[in-house]
């Protein structure tokens, strides 16, 4: 492969390459872009420096593949075996293990803001619930939101027998005066 750039439009490095054989199963960028973390289809978490272009591969003590994600310092990792693993992270030195929040339930997926990360996980056959913990502490932020199915249901019941005709016009009246 050929890659050519102009010589004052290029970075002073024109690629990271990680050796692995995997796809990436979920992928997640710091606020402030000096950290991209990604976990695997093979389980591994990988952690990418954007200010060194270091890799780590990051040992978890189960497989890591149920999301990631990043806050102001902070990593997240969603493991298989229903906990949260957080770890700090800094420039240069790479990730520390910090504190782990055991859910007791599948996680099925994580998202993060600068402070906190929100974590969708399920217990048994019960509906997912939506929780927010510090990244600090790992101390929750309140009860969390059970998702339930049959609401989405009803919305996509709902919108479905309004539809539009073919000039655009609304079809079957007000959502309100539908049942379902």
């Amino acid at each position: 492969m050929l890659l050519v750039t102009l010589a004052w439009a290029a970075p002073d490095r024109v690629a990271a390459v990680l050796d692995t054989t995997s796809a990436v199963g979920d992928l997640a960028v710091s606020p402030d872009a000096a950290f991209v973390a990604f976990t695997t289809t093979a389980g591994e978490l990988i952690l990418f420096d954007t200010l060194s272009w270091y890799f780590w591969n990051i040992e978890t003590p189960s497989t890591a593949t149920h999301g990631v994600a990043l806050g102001n310092g902070y990593l997240a990792a969603g493991l298989s075996d229903g906990t949260v693993q957080i770890y700090t992270v800094d420039a240069y030195s790479g990730p520390t293990e910090w504190l782990w929040v055991d859910l007791g339930g599948t996680i099925e997926g994580l998202t993060a803001d600068s402070t906190y990360f929100y974590v969708a996980y399920s217990v048994e056959e019960s509906n997912p619930t939506v929780q927010g913990f510090s990244f600090e502490s790992g101390e929750s932020t309140g009860e969390g939101t059970t998702l339930a199915p049959s609401g989405f249901e009803q919305i996509g019941a709902r919108l479905m027998a309004r539809g539009t005709g073919d000039a655009g016009e609304t079809l079957g009246g007000e959502a309100s005066d539908l049942s379902v």
